[in-house]
C-alpha cells in the first residue's frame, strides 16, 4: 500500500467518524424530552394563542389542504363550488389563505359570507359555498397536535371531528381525522 492510498482510507475513516457522531448527538436530541415540543410551540404552550404566526399558517394549511382534499373531491356530498375558510370565528392567516388559494382557485375568507346561514353558505355576492373551519388547536403530545375542525353547508349538512397533525422531520402531516358528528 502506498502513502496515497494510506491517506485517501485515513481521511475516508475520519469522515465517517464524523457522520456517526453527528448523526448520534442529532437522534439523542430528538429523544431528549426536552426537545420533543415542536419548535413553534414555546414551552408550556398549550394552543393556537401560544402559536408564532408562521407555525400557526403552517398548521392552517396542513388542516385545511386535508379537509379541501377530503370534501371538494367529485361525488362528496359537501362539494361546492366555494370553500369559505375560517380559523376561531376570523379568517385564516393571509399567507395560508394565498398559499391555498393557489391550489384551489375557489377558496375565500370566511368574512366574505352573509351573517345569517338559514338557508345555506352564501357570500355577499350571492357565490354558494362550503364553510370550512377550525374551531381550536391544542397541543396533545410533544410532537402531536389535536385540532377541531368542521364543514358546514347547511343546517342539516354538516359535520366535525379532530384532525390528528404530527410533526416530522419535513414538517406538519395529517396522522388522523376522525369524524365525531354528523347533522
Amino acid at each position: 500500500m502506498n502513502l496515497r492510498t494510506a491517506a485517501r482510507i485515513t481521511s475516508s475513516a475520519l469522515i465517517l467518524v464524523v457522520l456517526v457522531g453527528i448523526a448520534f448527538l442529532l437522534l439523542q436530541r430528538w429523544s431528549s424530552n426536552e426537545d420533543t415540543l415542536p419548535p413553534c410551540f414555546e414551552k408550556g404552550a398549550s394552543d393556537s394563542e401560544d402559536l408564532s404566526q408562521d407555525c400557526l399558517a403552517e398548521i392552517q394549511i396542513v388542516v385545511f389542504s386535508e379537509l379541501l382534499r377530503k370534501y371538494s373531491a367529485v361525488g362528496s356530498f359537501y362539494s361546492g363550488p366555494n370553500y369559505f375558510l375560517a380559523f376561531e370565528e376570523r379568517d385564516p392567516e393571509s399567507v395560508a389563505l394565498t398559499r391555498l388559494s393557489r391550489a384551489y382557485p375557489t377558496v375565500f375568507p370566511a368574512s366574505l359570507l352573509e351573517p345569517d346561514t338559514t338557508f345555506g353558505v352564501r357570500d355577499i355576492e350571492g357565490r354558494v359555498g362550503v364553510l370550512l373551519s377550525i374551531s381550536s388547536i391544542t397541543l396533545d403530545s410533544g410532537d402531536q397536535i389535536v385540532v377541531c375542525a368542521s364543514v358546514f353547508r347547511n343546517g342539516l349538512a354538516a359535520e366535525g371531528g379532530e384532525v390528528i397533525i404530527q410533526r416530522s422531520s419535513i414538517g406538519w402531516h395529517v396522522k388522523k381525522y376522525d369524524v365525531q358528528w354528523v347533522s
